[in-house]
């Protein structure tokens, strides 16, 4: 069955809608958050594809990050989006086909791939492709209090991603040992993707200045920090504590790189033998 597969062979106009009709029969997305994505990610040139006489076997895209390692930049690829038509699954497919992506990649010189696992199995079948975890994560729950320190702070939810607040992600992110640099169409979806969750992103200003912000979503039970950035352990718990008024909960949950032991979140596979072995992951798609 293998033996008719080709790499990338059909014209990225010609097999967006089988990667439409694939990407909502493995993920569930609906078609203005794909729409949304394709037109941020520059994903024509990302996308790689698996076919047999031209009908769609497997698909990813390899969306080219930053990881800030130590004061320098190392060129990475985010596996995204990674799926199998059904009737071709456990034929080995997504193997080649990765092996195929990251041989080009490797000539590109990116130094690594790295992944989100959406379900717990998949951790054990990228671990068999050589990928290892890299990130791990804890959920904190902070309760609603009375006592605001900071009253001169007021929390805004912003729509727009501003150079401001961008300059304050990656200010923030550079100061862990190893950590994803964001770029600004990566923060653009997770906007867009947090607003269709029924969250937001949430901006705590000192004054006219960004003193802490918080990517929310709604889980369905509380509100979810799925990735916060502040730089002051005041400037955090004030905007734990005015996203609870602001949102009328008693507590929200908070979600946050931990070290080794917690629960397992994202994984790398290393191109050259270089990628740091612990990464800072917030704010990836998937999540």
């Amino acid at each position: 069955m293998l033996c008719n597969l080709l790499y990338n062979a059909v014209d990225f106009a010609v097999i967006v809608p089988q990667v439409r009709r694939l990407w909502i029969e493995t993920f569930g997305d609906d078609d203005a958050f794909i729409s949304h994505f394709f037109s941020l990610a520059d994903a024509e040139h990302h996308l790689h594809t698996l076919t047999a006489d031209g009908r769609l076997v497997s698909m990813l895209f390899a969306l080219p990050y930053r990881i800030w390692h130590r004061g320098r930049e190392i060129p990475a690829a985010y596996i995204y989006a990674v799926a199998t038509a059904a009737d071709f699954a456990g034929n080995g497919c997504m193997r080649h086909l990765m092996q195929y992506v990251h041989d080009n990649l490797r000539l590109q010189g990116y130094a690594a791939t790295f992944l989100v696992p959406s379900d717990g199995w998949l951790f054990h079948y990228y671990a068999r492709l050589g990928y290892n975890v890299c990130a791990w994560y804890d959920d904190e729950v902070v309760e609603r209090l009375m006592d605001i320190q900071m009253q001169c702070c007021s929390l805004v939810k912003e729509h727009l991603l501003t150079d401001e607040i961008y300059s304050f992600i990656l200010s923030c992110a550079k100061e862990s040992v190893a950590s994803v640099l964001h770029s600004r169409e990566s923060i653009t979806l997770n906007i867009l993707s947090c607003e269709m969750s029924g969250g937001g992103l949430y901006v705590l200003r000192d004054g006219d200045a960004v003193s802490a912000l918080a990517f929310v979503v709604d889980s369905g039970k509380v509100p979810l920090i799925i990735a916060e950035y502040s730089k002051k352990s005041d400037a955090r718990s004030c905007l734990f504590q005015r996203l609870c008024l602001l949102l009328n909960v008693d507590f929200i949950q908070c979600r946050r790189s931990a070290p080794l032991g917690a629960v397992p979140y994202a994984m790398a596979y290393s191109l050259n033998g270089i990628f740091p072995a612990e990464v800072s992951m917030q704010l990836l798609l998937d999540v």
